[in-house]
């Protein structure tokens, strides 16, 4: 079989592309490898095996042609890698890929970096916010302005004054905020 279409809802197949071969005539195909032992670097060393390569290129004639390629990794350690070019030759199959090309590596495990997580004070204390953050309406303490709301006297670009009719600052604090003790009343506009 060259190729298969399947109806990606029903999954019946649509069409298959069939490729005649003559029995006294090579070949290209690619063939599955097959992975064949415990490697010596898994078991003893914590190592990990990769597979960057699936499949092989061969050319042979139809009767040589192997249903897989065995890999024996029994002797793998960390650090060695498998090439293409130290499988075991098969009577009749040619290899067609790099001789180079890496079958089967032994590798190291990859250790997962773990973030330092900042815990918060147990003392009761909140940690101070950043330099020019307004406090959330959970962080203000009795007597502070209300959440969200500039203290008078206060200069800080955009801040808006405090609800005790302070114009100072020239604007009006937003509709709708509350204070630090919850009620939702909105605060009345500054006079002007």
């Amino acid at each position: 079989m060259q190729e298969v279409q399947r109806d990606p809802i029903t999954d019946r197949y649509l069409h298959v592309d069939l490729h005649e071969v003559k029995a006294d005539e090579k070949f290209e195909i690619r063939v599955q490898l097959s992975i064949v032992g415990e490697s010596f670097g898994v078991k003893n060393q914590s190592g990990v095996l990769e597979t960057p390569t699936q499949q092989v290129r061969v050319r042979c004639l139809p009767k040589d042609l192997p249903p897989r390629i065995e890999v024996d990794v029994t002797e793998l350690k960390v650090g060695d890698t498998f090439h293409i070019g130290d499988l075991k030759p098969i009577a009749g199959v040619e290899f067609l890929d790099n001789k180079n090309q890496p079958v089967v590596s032994c590798v190291e495990p990859v250790e997962e970096e773990v973030a330092a997580v900042v815990a918060a004070p147990t003392d009761g204390t909140a940690a101070a916010p950043a330099a020019g953050a307004t406090p959330a309406a959970g962080d203000a303490k009795p007597g502070d302005a209300k959440a969200g709301e500039a203290k008078p006297g206060d200069a800080k670009a955009g801040a808006a004054p405090a609800a005790k009719g302070d114009a100072k600052a020239g604007a009006a604090p937003a509709k709708g905020m509350a204070s630090a003790k919850g009620d939702a009343k909105p605060a009345a506009p500054a006079k002007k």
